[in-house]
């Protein structure tokens, strides 16, 4: 478990104090596993509390983003398509690209690859846990190492209008 904790902390690129948080977002084995990490053995629980705040801090992080960026935009229309970049499959397939269907701790019995929805929750988690662990700058700080800030749809788009002169 502790390879899997020093591959997510490079994933995010964010050192985690409490290293358990790491373990709990990448647990999916049951409702609590004893692990071992850390130098020491702990029973964790699976992913699903943490998960339901790394819904709703990386979306937060963008909006603070778009918020401090408006200004110098000239547009106060928020990125209208932020959830989008957040929603699961395209939060399994960042997350595939970095790695994360590898850090999942599933059950014993589960044979084959990571499902679309175990990655993106598994990437949802570890954000949650990154909250838990350094608050919202070390959120804002993994979103923009991950590139989420600056995926496509959560481009805000400006309307250029292109006067003519009356002829």
């Amino acid at each position: 478990v502790d390879k899997k904790i020093a591959q997510a902390e490079a994933i995010l690129n964010y050192t985690f104090a409490e290293k358990a948080l790491v373990a709990e977002a990448i647990q999916m084995a049951a409702p609590q596993a004893f692990l071992t990490f850390n130098g020491g053995r702990d029973i964790v629980n699976n992913n699903k509390q943490v998960t339901v705040l790394g819904d709703v801090v990386p979306a937060q992080a963008l909006y603070k983003k778009w918020y401090q960026a408006s200004p110098a935009m000239g547009t106060n229309a928020p990125p209208h398509k932020h959830k989008s970049a957040l929603d699961n499959i395209p939060l399994f397939e960042r997350g595939r690209e970095l790695g994360i269907d590898t850090l999942i701790l599933a059950s014993l019995g589960y044979v084959g690859p990571a499902t679309k929805s175990m990655v993106a929750t598994t990437l949802e988690a570890l954000f949650g846990a990154t909250f838990l662990d350094g608050c919202e700058s070390a959120v804002v700080a993994a979103v923009e190492h991950l590139g989420l800030d600056n995926r496509p749809s959560l481009m805000v788009t400006l309307q250029t209008h292109i006067l003519l002169p009356h002829l």
